[in-house]
């Protein structure tokens, strides 16, 4: 069984949420990141996903990444974090650059950690569901195990704005092969999907941190060799990331890595636990009409409030 104190959570938190921008932008018209927002006028989406990261992983084993000129939100919301701990990336460019940067953090620091990578803009009704299954995948792990196991969630409806997984065979640990997939089909694709059993891609990872990186050594070998030759002979500090961002081109860890991964991917299927991607308009307004909620900037107060005895007000668009 795979000891706790290995895991670690790599929270990706350095999005600038474009889709939402119409939906979290201040009365003032200053545009929030999804992640600082509160769609429920309590917690923000960053402090809902650092409470479930520190279920799967010790609190001082999480690993935030975030963007540096966002940090008017993220300094107060990640003040109990070590400094060590909260990655900070200079721009962003993409999430294959956003994943190993604190990948290779985590492995300047630990042998063979079992990696959990979390998403910020996902709510689950039923956490201890999604905790569970997020514990199965770090257990079905070998000590040098190469495979990536992607969560897949059973869906509500045959979607088309969600990637989709068809699973084959089953593991004796749940874990199954990966027979297609399909990034946002379109809608009798969704349905052909939905009919055959397929599942909604997460992209919540579990895997081994050697592991992922010989994946981007096998996708983007000269992105590691980038990064390893400024962590060698510069370190981590912001001045020299500048500088490796500026000649980085963007690249997609769905695209440009897992689509190259072959036969190293397995899925995890998680029976329904309320889990939705708040990523699209869409997807944020129908989860919202069903909880007649509002939204507000981080802190969980409307930007217009001035006052703890005020009601909390819509931003933007709501």
């Amino acid at each position: 069984m795979e000891p706790f104190r290995s895991r670690w959570a790599i929270l990706l938190a350095g999005g600038e949420g474009t889709r939402l921008q119409a939906l979290t932008r201040t009365p003032q018209g200053l545009a929030v990141p999804k992640q600082y927002c509160s769609f429920q006028g309590g917690r923000t989406l960053l402090q809902v996903s650092l409470e479930r990261a520190k279920r799967v992983a010790p609190p001082d084993h999480v690993i935030p990444i975030v963007a540096a000129h966002h940090a008017e939100w993220w300094e107060g919301e990640l003040s109990e974090f070590p400094v060590e701990n909260v990655v900070v990336q200079p721009e962003n460019k993409g999430t294959a650059p956003g994943i190993l940067l604190p990948l290779l953090t985590i492995l300047r620091r630990w042998r063979r950690p079992a990696v959990v990578i979390l998403p910020t803009d996902h709510y689950v009704d039923e956490e201890g569901v999604l905790r569970d299954a997020i514990d199965r995948a770090c257990e079905a792990l070998e000590p040098r195990d190469d495979r990536v196991i992607l969560l897949g969630m059973k869906p509500e409806g045959p979607a088309a704005d969600y990637g989709w997984i068809l699973a084959g065979a089953a593991d004796s640990n749940g874990l199954r092969t990966i027979t297609e997939t399909a990034e946002k089909p379109d809608a009798s694709d969704a349905a052909r999907l939905y009919r055959m059993g397929g599942l909604w891609n997460t992209f919540i990872l579990v895997a081994r941190g050697e592991a992922l990186l010989r994946l981007y050594q096998d996708s983007q070998p000269l992105l590691v060799k980038l990064f390893s030759s400024t962590m060698r002979h510069h370190g981590w500090n912001l001045a020299t990331l500048r500088n490796l961002y500026a000649a980085l081109p963007a690249l997609d860890f769905s695209r440009d890595l897992l689509a190259r991964a072959g036969d190293r991917l397995r899925v995890l299927p998680v029976r329904g636990c309320g889990w939705t991607d708040l990523g699209t308009p869409d997807r944020l307004m129908r989860w919202l009409s069903l909880r007649r909620e509002t939204v507000a900037p981080a802190g969980g107060r409307s930007a217009a409030d001035t006052g703890p005895e005020r009601p909390k007000e819509p931003v933007g668009a709501i």
